[in-house]
């Protein structure tokens, strides 16, 4: 035991020993008056007293002592630290950020991708707690960040994101999608959520999100831009236009970005000047699906709280005040089993049956079918509960006035139609005029009727399937075996291609490789130069500073760099290139 870190963890309970001292003070001076003081002096008093004065105040200190453990205990000792395990939040979330061409228009202010980046901003500054990834869509999507817990590192790199960086125009929100599900997958995430910020999604992408979107992952969409749209601006001036040369508007689709967030279990929400599509936002995320928490390889070190130990001396006073049946052992019944104590209590003035109607009419029926003696309100109860099958066997053994008809309604809630038939003409024979019986058991037959036909028609659908299967086989395996001929030669060119393309990128690397190193030489050139003349003037200074530089070179060398190899792998492809590029 290390002394020198001995300290208290809840020092405020050390308060209550000042109050223990002033008690035990009073307890000291005060003594019992009766009405014998009037007529015999106290000192005298004493010793015709009957009762034992000292056990009295023996009982007084114990107490006292017990309190004064309590207070000890209760403030937590401590002199040496444990080890502990630290829990990470696994709950991840993937952004999919729009950067297609109409992102550029201006129908909000200053125009959609600005206010797109400052809302994306705030979203990452409110996520506190979990994993966060960032992708940039347009021909082609592009992993800006993984799943990690650093928002700010995420948060720097949201600036440098507009279309122009952007390798291939057009609007891909499917191949996007389905890069979220990849890193989903490679980070062993089984659930989460997908925040797609975005002014539109074509309705044929919509329909494969919907069907390659597994059902442990939702997606939640917040819309940028008004109903009413705006043009298109173009780098070099005016406007995009379409094959007709008319002026293209993008127009903000809500009602189907609406759709398809509620087809994938998701939230959609318009941008808004206030935090309000932010909060609804975070709500939806904040009520993951299934919460993961996993143990980190760091540990941290805390103080380990020793006055439990005190604890065990508390135990004596406890055992000898029980036995004295001293009245503060009353605070020990609110730790007593209440359910037990009522099930006990109603026992004690209600039979089994009334507690089960009891129950019934609370709605509890399960717990009064366990209740009931009687046989024929535990088959209420269970057909209640909708345990058909067990209350078809107990009305089958009591009530006889409506026991067949009873018995038939359970056996037809169970699957049993032909034996409901059967309960319903029994019931019918002991009571023609029955309506109810004879309802039931026309219903039941329609039932039973429709089944057969349904169990025939799904026989002859199976046998033309079967039939139309083989057929389907044989014309895959002829069909295969063409296509592997025609793969084994597109392979071929592939590979020729390949190599050719191979060798002018090398050649072209090489050649970008020389030319840098030319630049290199000639910038060191000039800075030997600079640095022997003569400082610059501050007004040269102050030209220079304003020269703007490109935050988002390296992303668009690395998108470019990406899309090559998307291309030559034949990843992320949706349709056409004329089909991508019509979309903006």
């Amino acid at each position: 035991m290390n002394w020198a870190e001995f300290h208290f963890l809840r020092p405020e309970w050390l308060f209550a020993i000042p109050v223990l001292i002033a008690a035990a003070f009073l307890l000291a001076r005060w003594r019992r008056t009766t009405a014998w003081e009037v007529y015999i002096p106290r000192e005298k008093l004493e010793f015709l007293s009957v009762g034992k004065a000292g056990s009295t105040r023996t009982w007084k200190w114990l107490l006292l002592t017990s309190w004064l453990i309590s207070a000890v205990a209760l403030s937590g000792p401590s002199w040496e630290k444990t080890s502990q395990s630290l829990l990470k939040n696994r709950e991840a979330m993937i952004i999919l950020l729009d950067l297609s061409p109409s992102m550029l228009a201006q129908d909000i202010t200053p125009d959609r991708v600005t206010r797109a980046r400052l809302k994306l901003i705030d979203l990452l500054r409110m996520r506190t707690d979990g994993e966060t990834a960032l992708i940039a869509y347009a021909g082609d999507p592009h992993r800006v960040s993984p799943l990690t817990d650093d928002t700010a590192n995420i948060e720097a790199l949201v600036p440098s994101l507009y279309p122009g960086i952007m390798p291939l125009a057009g609007s891909t929100t499917e191949t996007a999608v389905e890069m979220a599900i990849e890193l989903f997958e490679d980070a062993a995430v089984s659930s989460g959520d997908i925040l797609l910020i975005t002014d539109g999604v074509e309705p044929d992408a919509a329909d494969l999100i919907i069907d390659i979107l597994p059902a442990s992952y939702r997606m939640s969409i917040l819309g940028v831009g008004t109903r009413e749209g705006a043009p298109i601006p173009l780098a070099g001036g005016g406007f995009l236009r379409d094959s007709g040369d008319e002026i293209i508007v993008a127009a903000l689709n809500r009602s189907g970005l609406r759709d398809l967030a509620a087809a994938t279990a998701g939230r959609y929400v318009d941008l808004q000047a206030n935090e309000s599509d932010l909060e609804s936002i975070m709500d939806m995320i904040g009520t993951p699906m299934d919460a993961e928490l996993v143990e980190e390889q760091a540990k941290f070190d805390s103080w380990h709280d020793a006055g439990y130990w005190l604890v065990f001396l508390l135990l004596p006073f406890a055992v000898l005040a029980f036995r004295r049946n001293m009245v503060w052992m009353i605070l020990l019944l609110p730790m007593a089993p209440h359910e037990s104590i009522a099930a006990e209590w109603d026992n004690l003035w209600l039979r089994p049956d009334q507690q089960g109607v009891r129950a019934l009419q609370r709605g509890d029926a399960a717990v009064a079918s366990e209740l009931f003696e009687s046989e024929d309100w535990k088959a209420v109860a269970n057909y209640r509960n909708r345990e058909f099958d067990r209350a078809s066997e107990l009305f089958g053994s009591g009530m006889e006035d409506r026991r067949d008809y009873n018995h038939g309604n359970a056996l037809a809630l169970a699957g049993d139609l032909q034996g409901a038939i059967d309960a319903y003409d029994r019931a019918l024979q002991l009571a023609p005029d029955d309506e109810d019986a004879a309802y039931n058991k026309e219903i039941v037959e329609k039932m039973m009727d429709q089944q057969q036909d349904q169990e025939q028609q799904d026989q002859e659908q199976q046998d033309q399937e079967q039939q139309d299967q083989e057929q389907q086989d044989q014309e895959q395996q002829d069909q295969e075996q063409q296509d592997q001929e025609q793969q084994e030669q597109e392979q071929q060119d592939q590979e020729e291609q390949e190599q050719e393309e191979q060798e002018e990128q090398e050649q072209e690397e090489q050649e970008q490789e020389e030319q840098e190193q030319e630049e290199q030489e000639q910038e060191e050139q000039e800075q030997e130069e600079q640095e022997q003349e003569e400082p610059l003037d501050p007004a040269s200074e102050q030209w220079l500073r304003g020269i703007p530089d490109d935050p988002g070179g390296l992303l668009r060398r690395k998108f470019r760099y990406q899309s090559d190899v998307y291309r030559q792998q034949q990843r992320y492809s949706s349709g056409s290139s004329t089909d991508v590029e019509e979309r903006y």
